[in-house]
């Protein structure tokens, strides 16, 4: 049977710790910089889509508006390159709930960046779930139970 050493294995001692906190952190700021780099993608594609939409609705705008001329060239990245005659529409609205999930996760990403930092012991999230969480809430109503009903029994 292997013996205790007070060191965890994968850290290797407290040294370990902040490297593999250290680590953890690169990981996850390497995914939140690949993350803001989709988030730019989506903004400039979400740019070019409402001007191809734009020039697909003036094709039909009547008097007193101008409308497009219809051999004018739209092109909108590898979806279509032709005259604006033919050009499919597209909603921006398509490109527009990519954005905004991608902003979500980018956004979810800034946050996990810190959490080997805040969850782990002495972090600052460690230390509102060991006074907050729900087990403590139930650990200090079992205590408080307990000692309620030693305190009866002893008059």
């Amino acid at each position: 049977m292997a013996s205790y050493s007070g060191q965890c294995q994968l850290c290797n001692g407290l040294r370990g710790h902040k490297r593999l906190k250290d680590a953890m952190f690169d990981e996850f700021d390497a995914e939140y910089k690949r993350s803001m780099r989709e988030v730019k993608h989506l903004q400039e594609l979400y740019k070019e889509a409402c001007w191809y939409n734009f020039e697909t609705r003036c094709r039909t705008w009547q008097e007193p508006w101008h409308e497009s001329w219809e051999e004018t060239l739209v092109s909108l990245r590898k979806y279509y390159t032709g005259s604006v005659r033919d050009a499919p529409s597209l909603p921006p609205a398509i490109v527009q709930v990519e954005l905004q999930a991608a902003k979500d996760y980018a956004e979810h990403m800034s946050e996990q960046r810190y959490a080997p930092y805040d969850y782990a012991p002495g972090g600052r999230a460690y230390e509102r779930m060991l006074r907050e969480s729900p087990g403590v809430a139930a650990y200090d109503a079992l205590y408080s139970s307990g000692r309620s009903q030693s305190s009866k029994a002893g008059l």
